[in-house]
């Protein structure tokens, strides 16, 4: 019989999406428990993969955020230019 992980999370849960707030408080937590003198060696392992996990997850949210945010303010920049275009030629 396998013994139960004091990890915050399980295997299936890795492969669910989380949220950026969520993941960062889960973060939180994985970061609190490595930080008391009794972190079980036998879940070290598995705190740091998933706190690898979520970084790797906020990350690339963070990324993919910017990048659309960086598309909408082009999109209003070349609006933008259209309407001030007629107001040039006049």
């Amino acid at each position: 019989m396998k013994k139960k992980s004091n990890t915050p999370s399980n295997d299936s849960e890795a492969d669910v999406e989380i949220g950026f707030a969520p993941a960062l408080d889960e973060l939180r937590e994985i970061l609190e428990h490595l930080d008391r003198d009794d972190v079980d060696l036998d879940d070290l392992s598995a705190l740091v993969r998933r706190a690898a996990e979520l970084v790797k997850s906020c990350r690339h949210k963070l990324v993919k955020t910017e990048a659309q945010v960086q598309e909408i303010i082009g999109d209003l920049a070349a609006d933008l230019e259209a309407l001030e275009a007629p107001d040039k030629e006049g």
